[in-house]
Protein backbone atom coordinates (compact mmCIF):
# COMPACT_ATOMS: atom_id res chain seq x y z
CA UNK A 1 0.00 0.00 0.00
CA UNK A 2 1.31 3.22 -1.15
CA UNK A 3 1.29 6.32 1.52
CA UNK A 4 1.22 9.97 0.67
CA UNK A 5 3.20 12.55 2.75
CA UNK A 6 2.09 15.87 2.80
CA UNK A 7 4.82 18.46 2.85
CA UNK A 8 3.23 21.58 2.61
CA UNK A 9 -0.45 23.58 2.81
CA UNK A 10 -2.02 26.11 2.12
CA UNK A 11 -4.09 28.22 4.51
CA UNK A 12 -7.06 30.59 2.90
CA UNK A 13 -6.07 33.24 5.92
CA UNK A 14 -2.11 32.75 4.87
CA UNK A 15 -2.03 32.48 1.27
CA UNK A 16 1.06 34.23 0.41
CA UNK A 17 2.89 31.43 1.75
CA UNK A 18 3.07 27.78 2.01
CA UNK A 19 2.64 26.09 5.69
CA UNK A 20 4.85 23.56 6.31
CA UNK A 21 4.48 20.58 9.61
CA UNK A 22 6.40 21.41 12.22
CA UNK A 23 7.27 18.88 15.35
CA UNK A 24 7.68 21.17 17.52
CA UNK A 25 6.48 21.11 21.01
CA UNK A 26 6.21 24.50 22.20
CA UNK A 27 3.39 26.64 22.55
CA UNK A 28 1.56 28.74 20.19
CA UNK A 29 -1.54 30.43 19.12
CA UNK A 30 -3.36 29.67 16.06
CA UNK A 31 -3.96 31.79 13.20
CA UNK A 32 -6.92 29.68 12.46
CA UNK A 33 -9.18 30.09 14.87
CA UNK A 34 -7.26 31.50 17.93
CA UNK A 35 -7.03 29.01 20.34
CA UNK A 36 -4.27 28.34 22.11
CA UNK A 37 -2.07 25.09 20.81
CA UNK A 38 0.73 23.23 21.94
CA UNK A 39 2.72 20.58 20.12
CA UNK A 40 2.70 19.88 16.33
CA UNK A 41 1.07 22.39 13.81
CA UNK A 42 1.47 23.84 10.47
CA UNK A 43 3.70 26.48 10.33
CA UNK A 44 5.09 29.14 7.80
CA UNK A 45 8.43 28.85 7.54
CA UNK A 46 9.88 32.40 5.87
CA UNK A 47 11.62 34.46 8.64
CA UNK A 48 9.69 37.02 10.27
CA UNK A 49 6.36 35.12 9.67
CA UNK A 50 5.02 33.54 12.73
CA UNK A 51 1.86 32.17 11.18
CA UNK A 52 1.02 29.19 13.11
CA UNK A 53 -1.97 26.82 12.65
CA UNK A 54 -3.62 23.58 14.32
CA UNK A 55 -3.98 20.12 11.68
CA UNK A 56 -7.73 20.32 12.44
CA UNK A 57 -7.79 23.98 11.22
CA UNK A 58 -6.40 22.40 7.99
CA UNK A 59 -8.48 19.49 7.72
CA UNK A 60 -5.90 17.10 7.35
CA UNK A 61 -5.40 15.69 10.69
CA UNK A 62 -7.45 12.96 11.75
CA UNK A 63 -10.10 14.15 14.23
CA UNK A 64 -10.30 11.57 16.31
CA UNK A 65 -6.99 11.86 17.40
CA UNK A 66 -5.77 12.99 20.80
CA UNK A 67 -2.61 12.67 22.54
CA UNK A 68 -2.19 8.88 24.26
CA UNK A 69 -2.07 10.24 28.07
CA UNK A 70 -0.71 7.23 30.04
CA UNK A 71 -3.76 7.24 32.61
CA UNK A 72 -6.43 7.19 29.68
CA UNK A 73 -4.62 4.14 27.83
CA UNK A 74 -6.72 1.17 28.99
CA UNK A 75 -9.97 3.66 29.58
CA UNK A 76 -11.83 2.64 26.40
CA UNK A 77 -11.38 6.58 25.08
CA UNK A 78 -12.55 7.10 21.46
CA UNK A 79 -12.50 10.96 21.20
CA UNK A 80 -13.89 12.54 18.39
CA UNK A 81 -14.25 15.83 17.25
CA UNK A 82 -17.20 17.56 18.11
CA UNK A 83 -18.58 21.42 17.68
CA UNK A 84 -20.54 22.77 20.99
CA UNK A 85 -23.63 23.98 20.68
CA UNK A 86 -24.26 27.84 20.95
CA UNK A 87 -27.70 27.40 23.07
CA UNK A 88 -28.47 28.95 26.43
CA UNK A 89 -27.67 26.06 28.89
CA UNK A 90 -25.94 23.57 26.55
CA UNK A 91 -22.52 24.38 28.00
CA UNK A 92 -19.93 21.81 27.56
CA UNK A 93 -16.78 21.80 30.42
CA UNK A 94 -13.08 20.67 29.71
CA UNK A 95 -12.11 18.14 32.03
CA UNK A 96 -8.82 18.74 31.57
CA UNK A 97 -8.61 22.49 32.22
CA UNK A 98 -12.06 23.20 33.43
CA UNK A 99 -13.11 25.76 31.59
CA UNK A 100 -16.06 25.76 29.51
CA UNK A 101 -15.92 25.04 26.12
CA UNK A 102 -17.26 28.29 23.88
CA UNK A 103 -20.25 27.81 22.09
CA UNK A 104 -20.01 26.71 18.37
CA UNK A 105 -16.12 25.84 18.87
CA UNK A 106 -15.02 22.50 17.87
CA UNK A 107 -13.68 20.05 21.07
CA UNK A 108 -13.20 16.40 21.45
CA UNK A 109 -15.55 14.14 23.07
CA UNK A 110 -15.58 10.56 24.13
CA UNK A 111 -19.01 8.79 24.65
CA UNK A 112 -18.04 6.05 26.66
CA UNK A 113 -15.96 7.47 29.51
CA UNK A 114 -18.12 11.05 28.72
CA UNK A 115 -14.81 13.19 28.83
CA UNK A 116 -14.51 16.70 26.75
CA UNK A 117 -11.50 18.33 25.88
CA UNK A 118 -10.56 21.32 24.05
CA UNK A 119 -8.26 20.81 20.85
CA UNK A 120 -5.57 23.01 22.72
CA UNK A 121 -5.99 20.23 26.09
CA UNK A 122 -5.65 17.21 23.87
CA UNK A 123 -2.17 17.70 22.55
CA UNK A 124 -0.86 19.04 26.14
CA UNK A 125 2.91 18.15 26.61
CA UNK A 126 2.92 15.06 29.05
CA UNK A 127 5.81 16.34 31.05
CA UNK A 128 7.32 20.17 31.48
CA UNK A 129 9.93 21.82 32.85
CA UNK A 130 9.92 24.21 35.47
CA UNK A 131 12.66 26.77 37.34
CA UNK A 132 12.11 26.28 40.93
CA UNK A 133 14.85 27.85 43.28
CA UNK A 134 17.06 27.96 40.38
CA UNK A 135 17.02 24.65 39.33
CA UNK A 136 15.33 22.63 36.30
CA UNK A 137 12.28 20.78 37.41
CA UNK A 138 10.22 18.62 35.44
CA UNK A 139 6.77 18.07 35.69
CA UNK A 140 4.40 15.03 34.69
CA UNK A 141 0.96 15.99 33.44
CA UNK A 142 -1.43 13.44 35.76
CA UNK A 143 -5.30 13.18 35.66
CA UNK A 144 -4.80 14.71 39.46
CA UNK A 145 -5.76 17.61 41.33
CA UNK A 146 -4.82 19.73 44.17
CA UNK A 147 -5.85 23.19 45.80
CA UNK A 148 -1.79 24.35 45.70
CA UNK A 149 -0.56 25.73 42.54
CA UNK A 150 2.94 27.24 41.77
CA UNK A 151 1.09 29.83 39.70
CA UNK A 152 1.38 33.30 41.65
CA UNK A 153 -1.52 34.38 39.59
CA UNK A 154 -3.41 31.09 39.87
CA UNK A 155 -7.01 30.98 38.27
CA UNK A 156 -8.67 28.72 41.86
CA UNK A 157 -10.33 26.36 39.61
CA UNK A 158 -11.77 23.19 41.10
CA UNK A 159 -10.61 20.13 39.63
CA UNK A 160 -8.97 19.35 36.37
CA UNK A 161 -5.48 17.99 35.06
CA UNK A 162 -2.31 19.08 36.80
CA UNK A 163 1.53 18.83 36.03
CA UNK A 164 3.49 17.31 39.15
CA UNK A 165 7.09 17.28 40.17
CA UNK A 166 8.71 13.64 40.87
CA UNK A 167 8.22 14.17 44.66
CA UNK A 168 4.70 15.27 44.34
CA UNK A 169 6.17 18.22 46.48
CA UNK A 170 5.09 20.65 43.51
CA UNK A 171 1.88 21.00 40.97
CA UNK A 172 0.84 23.21 38.69
CA UNK A 173 -2.71 23.10 36.85
CA UNK A 174 -3.36 23.15 33.50
CA UNK A 175 -5.84 26.24 33.48
CA UNK A 176 -3.19 28.17 35.29
CA UNK A 177 -0.13 26.20 32.46
CA UNK A 178 -2.58 27.65 29.79
CA UNK A 179 -2.92 30.99 31.18
CA UNK A 180 0.23 31.71 31.62
CA UNK A 181 2.25 30.28 28.26
CA UNK A 182 -1.38 32.71 26.39
CA UNK A 183 -0.04 35.07 28.66
CA UNK A 184 3.21 35.00 27.36
CA UNK A 185 2.12 34.71 23.49
CA UNK A 186 0.25 37.74 23.65
CA UNK A 187 1.66 41.20 22.53
CA UNK A 188 1.61 44.17 25.06
CA UNK A 189 -1.57 46.33 25.12
CA UNK A 190 -3.43 43.06 23.61
CA UNK A 191 -6.36 41.43 25.58
CA UNK A 192 -6.65 37.95 24.66
CA UNK A 193 -9.51 35.51 26.10
CA UNK A 194 -8.56 32.67 28.45
CA UNK A 195 -9.36 29.55 26.93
Amino acid sequence: MNTIKITGVTHSSHPQHELHWNHSNSPYICNGCNDFGCGPRFSCPNRGCSFNVHGDCCRITPHNYVTNYPFLSGSNSNFVLRRSSIRPGCQVICNACRVYIKGGSEYYHCDNTKRNLHRSCASLPSTIKKNINNRDVTMTLKQRYETRCLYSECQRVNGGWSYFSSDDRYNLHVKCWKHREVTKLTPPGVTRRMI
